[in-house]
């Protein structure tokens, strides 16, 4: 049994996919195996996965009809072999110390998560380093970080100790595409039981790309986001000490529409009025300003305002 999976969703990935790939064939820890999971692919991608599987007997292809990222990543947590697991995107890479350090941790601090800090690379080269600030060990404090904000909510700097998918049942779902990866951590990190640490250093570098899902909303995505908070609020216990998680994002669907103005404005109003009750309990400062703005209606600052 390797001591780590790594996962890597793939789909029409051609241009970036080698530079990822030979990012964790050249890591310093050994013992780990490789899933690439081809997401129907209809550019060279697939023959790229096969070429580098050939080479090295750690990497494993797994093609599949395209279902969405999400369902892509689910094959690998189904396939994974790994006492830890990681995932990554294909867009990205890693440093070579990464897998050597990040095991490291988890075992010098028997941990169930680390979680690391990490870099941003945008498309005129700027590197920005973020650092993740833990305010708290306990598990419902992080999720509340991850939910606002403070904490970003990837899979791919957080080693998890695989058994855990399997010890609470945890699952991606299908067409859920985006926060996709949060509700994996929403699924684990409502359970007390579970030891997190922080790792001050960072190796993994996410590519900011203008044209990915993450910076651009459309309806599609906007219509994910719903389905995030509807499964959100089932997984969650109806626990009063989750309430503020799930009022919390109560704001996010809302958002989305009304930066992107994916609807009419009489529409974007009618859902803003539904809000109204929670904006002074649970936003401040800058952003609260911003919902005091579209109340005054002062749409277009206020979406300079929220959308940073």
């Amino acid at each position: 049994m390797p001591k780590i999976s790594v996962i890597i969703p793939i789909y029409n990935s051609q241009d970036s996919l080698r530079k990822v790939i030979e990012s964790f064939i050249n890591q310093t820890f050994k013992d780990f195996e490789l899933l690439l999971i081809d997401d129907g692919s209809t550019d060279n991608s697939p023959n790229i996965c096969d070429e580098f599987a050939n080479i090295d007997n750690r990497i494993r292809v797994f093609h599949q009809k395209n279902q969405g990222v999400a369902m892509a990543r689910q094959t690998g947590i189904n396939n994974a072999r790994g006492e830890y697991s990681i995932h990554a995107d294909s867009d990205d890479w890693v440093e070579n110390h990464m897998l050597e350090r990040m095991y490291a941790t988890a075992k010098n601090k028997n941990a169930d998560i680390v979680i690391a800090n990490y870099f941003t690379n945008s498309e005129k080269n700027k590197e920005v380093l973020h650092k993740q600030n833990l305010e708290s060990d306990k598990c419902i404090e992080i999720l509340y970080q991850i939910v606002t904000g403070k904490l970003f909510g990837a899979l791919w700097n957080k080693l998890i100790r695989h058994s855990l998918y399997k010890k609470f049942n945890v699952q991606f779902y299908m067409g859920l595409n985006y926060y996709e990866d949060v509700l994996v951590l929403i699924q684990l990190l409502q359970h007390n039981n579970i030891r997190i640490v922080h790792l001050d250093e960072a190796y993994y570098h996410y590519c900011i790309n203008n044209a990915s899902i993450s910076h651009n909303i459309s309806i599609k995505t906007y219509k994910s986001l719903c389905l995030y908070q509807e499964k959100m609020n089932q997984i969650l216990p109806s626990d009063s000490k989750f309430s503020k998680v799930k009022e919390e994002f109560a704001f996010a669907p809302f958002e989305a529409a009304f930066i992107n103005q994916l609807f009419p404005k009489s529409e974007l109003h009618k859902e803003f009025k539904k809000l109204l009750p929670l904006i002074f309990k649970y936003k401040k400062g800058k952003r609260l300003l911003g919902y005091i703005l579209i109340m005054v209606g002062l749409d277009k600052l206020a979406r300079k305002l929220l959308r940073f």
